[in-house]
């Protein structure tokens, strides 16, 4: 705990008798000019805070999201395509030639509907195939 020392200044009894041109620039404009410094705090008080009333919370995704990176770019160039997907990935499997319904295109495709049902992160419930029970 710090204890007050005895200073070998004098002590100022009267107003009067203080020097207001004693100590640095700014300490004279500070404490020469009290009420001035004070309605000055006053008005960038209300002001700010009269600014601070107009602060709004924006969140959105695409907000958050890089503009100048060229997966930000092409998803903009195709936005109108994956509304309502959000972070969904689709995986799409289709034939060159015939139909996909062949034994040989259907063990593909059940294949690779497995593989996704199997990953790691996969939300499986939210998974649709024609090899997943939520399609049925």
């Amino acid at each position: 705990m710090a204890h007050a020392q005895e200073s070998d200044l004098p002590v100022i009894a009267d107003l009067h008798e203080f020097d207001f041109q004693s100590g640095t620039f700014l300490e004279k404009l500070v404490f020469n000019n009290r009420p001035a410094v004070m309605i000055m705090c006053l008005i960038t008080t209300l002001v700010l805070g009269y600014q601070a009333t107009k602060i709004q919370l924006q969140a959105g995704f695409e907000k958050m999201l890089p503009k100048a990176h060229p997966y930000v770019l092409n998803y903009q160039a195709n936005a109108s395509g994956l509304k309502g997907l959000g972070n969904n990935l689709r995986v799409i499997v289709a034939v060159k030639e015939g139909t996909i319904f062949t034994p040989e295109n259907l063990k593909f495709v059940e294949a690779v509907s497995d593989e996704l049902f199997f990953m790691p992160g996969v939300d499986r419930n939210g998974l649709k195939s024609i090899w997943t029970p939520n399609t049925r």
